[in-house]
Protein backbone atom coordinates (compact mmCIF):
# COMPACT_ATOMS: atom_id res chain seq x y z
CA UNK A 1 0.00 0.00 0.00
CA UNK A 2 3.05 2.14 0.62
CA UNK A 3 4.08 2.00 -2.56
CA UNK A 4 0.61 2.84 -4.44
CA UNK A 5 0.52 5.62 -2.77
CA UNK A 6 2.96 7.45 -4.44
CA UNK A 7 0.86 7.75 -7.48
CA UNK A 8 2.63 9.42 -10.41
CA UNK A 9 0.39 11.24 -12.68
CA UNK A 10 -0.92 8.19 -14.83
CA UNK A 11 -1.00 9.13 -18.73
CA UNK A 12 -3.95 8.16 -20.99
CA UNK A 13 -1.32 5.88 -22.62
CA UNK A 14 -0.02 3.77 -19.90
CA UNK A 15 -4.55 3.51 -19.19
CA UNK A 16 -4.57 1.81 -22.36
CA UNK A 17 -1.49 -0.24 -21.88
CA UNK A 18 -2.32 -1.31 -18.54
CA UNK A 19 -5.93 -2.86 -20.10
CA UNK A 20 -3.16 -5.18 -22.21
CA UNK A 21 -1.66 -6.38 -19.26
CA UNK A 22 -5.22 -7.28 -17.21
CA UNK A 23 -6.19 -8.99 -20.34
CA UNK A 24 -3.21 -11.04 -20.78
CA UNK A 25 -1.76 -11.70 -16.95
CA UNK A 26 -2.21 -14.94 -15.96
CA UNK A 27 -1.60 -16.11 -12.25
CA UNK A 28 1.39 -18.63 -12.20
CA UNK A 29 2.03 -18.73 -8.36
CA UNK A 30 1.93 -16.99 -4.98
CA UNK A 31 4.89 -18.23 -2.84
CA UNK A 32 5.42 -17.21 1.17
CA UNK A 33 8.73 -16.12 1.84
CA UNK A 34 8.72 -15.69 5.26
CA UNK A 35 6.56 -14.83 7.83
CA UNK A 36 6.57 -14.66 11.93
CA UNK A 37 4.43 -14.46 14.70
CA UNK A 38 5.29 -12.48 18.07
CA UNK A 39 3.49 -12.20 21.23
CA UNK A 40 4.07 -10.38 24.95
CA UNK A 41 1.99 -12.71 26.17
CA UNK A 42 2.94 -12.11 29.90
CA UNK A 43 2.39 -8.51 28.99
CA UNK A 44 -1.20 -9.28 27.57
CA UNK A 45 -1.71 -11.65 30.64
CA UNK A 46 -0.38 -8.75 32.98
CA UNK A 47 -2.78 -6.57 31.00
CA UNK A 48 -6.07 -8.81 30.84
CA UNK A 49 -5.90 -9.31 34.60
CA UNK A 50 -5.91 -6.00 35.94
CA UNK A 51 -9.45 -4.66 33.94
CA UNK A 52 -11.98 -7.52 33.89
CA UNK A 53 -12.46 -7.79 30.06
CA UNK A 54 -9.36 -6.72 28.76
CA UNK A 55 -7.92 -3.80 27.64
CA UNK A 56 -7.59 -1.42 24.76
CA UNK A 57 -5.49 -2.56 21.93
CA UNK A 58 -4.59 0.14 18.98
CA UNK A 59 -4.65 -2.27 15.92
CA UNK A 60 -2.43 -1.53 12.66
CA UNK A 61 -1.59 -3.40 9.49
CA UNK A 62 -0.91 -2.79 5.98
CA UNK A 63 1.84 -3.97 3.12
CA UNK A 64 5.27 -2.88 2.08
CA UNK A 65 6.16 -3.67 -1.49
CA UNK A 66 9.64 -3.27 -2.34
CA UNK A 67 10.24 -5.18 -5.27
CA UNK A 68 7.92 -5.33 -8.99
CA UNK A 69 10.31 -6.64 -11.40
CA UNK A 70 8.85 -7.23 -15.38
CA UNK A 71 11.59 -9.58 -17.51
CA UNK A 72 9.80 -9.23 -21.19
CA UNK A 73 11.95 -11.46 -22.58
CA UNK A 74 10.90 -14.43 -19.94
CA UNK A 75 7.27 -12.93 -19.97
CA UNK A 76 6.77 -12.66 -16.63
CA UNK A 77 6.25 -10.01 -13.77
CA UNK A 78 6.25 -10.11 -9.98
CA UNK A 79 5.72 -8.39 -6.80
CA UNK A 80 6.99 -8.70 -3.50
CA UNK A 81 4.93 -7.79 -0.71
CA UNK A 82 5.96 -7.75 2.70
CA UNK A 83 2.57 -7.48 5.30
CA UNK A 84 2.17 -6.53 8.73
CA UNK A 85 -0.48 -6.13 11.39
CA UNK A 86 0.22 -5.14 14.81
CA UNK A 87 -1.55 -4.81 18.26
CA UNK A 88 0.16 -1.71 20.58
CA UNK A 89 -0.53 -0.94 23.80
CA UNK A 90 0.80 2.69 24.67
CA UNK A 91 4.73 1.95 23.58
CA UNK A 92 4.39 -1.36 23.68
CA UNK A 93 3.83 -3.73 20.51
CA UNK A 94 1.57 -6.72 22.33
CA UNK A 95 1.66 -8.92 18.84
CA UNK A 96 3.23 -8.29 15.93
CA UNK A 97 2.36 -10.71 12.46
CA UNK A 98 4.39 -10.67 9.67
CA UNK A 99 4.53 -12.04 5.92
CA UNK A 100 6.07 -11.59 2.74
CA UNK A 101 4.80 -13.38 -0.25
CA UNK A 102 5.77 -13.44 -3.99
CA UNK A 103 3.22 -13.09 -6.89
CA UNK A 104 3.91 -14.39 -10.34
CA UNK A 105 2.35 -13.76 -13.21
CA UNK A 106 2.90 -14.60 -17.13
CA UNK A 107 2.18 -13.22 -20.31
CA UNK A 108 2.72 -13.56 -23.55
CA UNK A 109 2.07 -10.33 -24.82
CA UNK A 110 4.78 -7.47 -24.49
CA UNK A 111 3.82 -5.28 -22.04
CA UNK A 112 4.71 -1.69 -21.13
CA UNK A 113 6.77 -2.04 -17.99
CA UNK A 114 4.70 1.02 -16.05
CA UNK A 115 1.71 -0.40 -16.91
CA UNK A 116 2.78 -4.24 -15.34
CA UNK A 117 4.25 -2.02 -12.04
CA UNK A 118 0.74 -0.80 -11.82
CA UNK A 119 -0.95 -3.70 -12.31
CA UNK A 120 1.03 -5.76 -9.92
CA UNK A 121 0.95 -2.84 -7.41
CA UNK A 122 -3.12 -2.88 -7.63
CA UNK A 123 -4.14 -6.57 -7.90
CA UNK A 124 -0.82 -7.89 -6.58
CA UNK A 125 -2.10 -6.64 -3.07
CA UNK A 126 -5.62 -8.09 -3.49
CA UNK A 127 -4.07 -11.15 -4.43
CA UNK A 128 -1.54 -11.74 -1.60
CA UNK A 129 -3.46 -10.36 1.42
CA UNK A 130 -5.79 -13.54 1.88
CA UNK A 131 -2.97 -15.56 2.56
CA UNK A 132 -1.98 -12.93 4.77
CA UNK A 133 -5.38 -12.76 6.90
CA UNK A 134 -5.06 -16.70 6.98
CA UNK A 135 -1.48 -16.64 8.89
CA UNK A 136 -2.31 -14.51 11.41
CA UNK A 137 -5.76 -15.97 11.90
CA UNK A 138 -3.55 -19.64 11.89
CA UNK A 139 -1.31 -18.19 14.50
CA UNK A 140 -3.95 -16.80 16.72
CA UNK A 141 -5.86 -19.76 17.00
CA UNK A 142 -2.68 -21.61 17.92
Amino acid sequence: MNAERKKAKVTEEVRREYGKVVNSAELNEIVLLSSSFNADRDYLRSQASEKEGGFDLNFRYGADIPEVDYDPKEGQFTGRFDWFARAEHEDRTSIDIRGSYAIVYASEAELDTEAVRLFVLRVGRFATFPYFRQLGGCAVGN
